[in-house]
């Protein structure tokens, strides 16, 4: 067995990640199929008042940071409202909230705000909610944004900022080091969130227009047939309709066609490899990341929540359950998350690992997990009773 340092953007890319995350990566003979890191996670949204929803098909990964960036100078004035505080300004005035986030195959920009009129009576055609306001600030966004100069300078710092602070994140710094470790011909290799050097200072020593690139960003990817609106409200569906209609119609069509990947997101130099990263805190994490089907097109059976729910499983014997008898796991979880149209999901199983875990039983731990080890139980009389176990 060979080892040889691992590089994870340090310096090439403009990251700032440091190469010392990594220590070591592991090459066998005869490896088992799995790559072993960290994966990302998933937050959870809860719907409580009327708001709405935006979401954007995907853009190229290697534009990944400028749409991040892009999704936050959308907030910051448009030629029917240029005053950039307005739109957060007229929801905080309502009891709302509001705010975006870039995934990986996707930007979502949403609200919420108060389901009652200023009067306090019920909504109706001739007494609107605050939804109504809301609706046709947020709209704006995706018809005449300015991207001013002063506001994306601001900006730029802020995501800087933001950056730096995640520096010492070690979610952040581990998904950093499965980029660099996948295909550097697939998008999805690419440094992310970017920095003041990536969006700034780099491409103007180049004799690049920073604001120029944002808005040919925007031009090239923000298009109605790419997105999908989502109008929750009080008010019957018909009111919702033609405000809808009267706010959004203005959104341009570019007919755009969709974004796909090509590439293989890991080369098989990339497969059935071991890899150790010393981490900022005390953690200690076994993460099994395999490739697993593109899910776009099954979001009615969803394959990968069946899976997934099968593995976290918790009850008598369980993974999880056996794991722990072991005096080896305090706690396991299992996802398939996407990466780009085209490309397979990657599904991803994480063990938090106890102090007795160490190197030498990684192997006896990992013959414990192989499949044939399990069975599934699927109990007709009743469906609900579906059991993974371990035996």
């Amino acid at each position: 067995m060979s080892s040889a340092p691992v590089d994870v953007g340090g310096g090439s890319d403009g990251s700032g990640w440091s190469t010392n995350t990594a220590r070591s990566i592991a090459h066998s003979t005869n490896p088992p199929k799995f790559n072993a890191w960290k994966r990302s996670t998933r937050d959870a949204l809860v719907f409580k008042r009327p708001r709405c929803r935006y979401r954007t098909s995907s853009c190229p990964n290697h534009s990944r940071r400028r749409t991040t960036t892009s999704s936050r100078l959308l907030f910051m004035g448009n030629k029917k409202f240029p005053d950039e505080h307005e739109y957060k300004r007229y929801i905080s005035n309502h009891s709302g909230s509001a705010n975006a986030y870039t995934m990986a195959n996707s930007t979502n920009f949403h609200f919420e705000v108060s389901a009652k009129p200023d009067n306090g009576e019920a909504p109706s055609v001739t007494n609107p909610s605050p939804l109504l306001g809301a609706l046709d600030r947020f709209a704006q966004f995706f018809i005449g944004p300015l991207f001013l100069k002063d506001t994306l300078d601001r900006e730029l710092l802020a995501v800087n900022s933001e950056h730096q602070n995640n520096l010492q994140s070690d979610r952040r710094r581990l998904a950093q080091l499965e980029k660099c470790l996948s295909n550097p011909k697939d998008p999805f290799c690419h440094f992310s969130s970017g920095n003041l050097e990536t969006l700034k200072i780099a491409p103007e020593a180049q004799g690049i227009n920073v604001r120029d690139k944002f808005i040919d960003f925007y031009e090239k990817h923000y298009s109605a047939n790419r997105m999908k609106l989502c109008v929750l409200g009080q008010e019957p569906l018909d009111i919702l309709q033609t405000w809808v209609i009267e706010h959004f119609s203005a959104v341009k069509n570019k007919n755009l066609a969709a974004n796909r990947c090509e590439e293989a997101l890991f080369t098989e130099e990339q497969l059935g490899i071991q890899i150790f990263a010393k981490p900022v805190m005390d953690i200690r994490t076994l993460t099994l990341t395999f490739l697993f089907i593109e899910q776009e097109y099954l979001y009615e059976s969803q394959p990968g929540q069946y899976i997934s729910h099968l593995i976290h499983h918790e009850g008598p014997r369980s993974i999880i359950s056996h794991l722990k008898s072991k005096g080896w796991a305090n706690e396991l979880s299992a996802t398939a998350r996407p990466i780009s149209p085209g490309s397979p999901n990657i599904f991803a199983c994480d063990i938090s690992l106890t102090e007795e875990f160490g190197p030498t039983l990684i192997k006896e731990g990992l013959d414990c997990l192989r499949p044939d080890n399990f069975c599934v139980t699927n109990l007709l009389q009743d469906p609900v009773l579906l059991g993974f176990s371990f035996g």
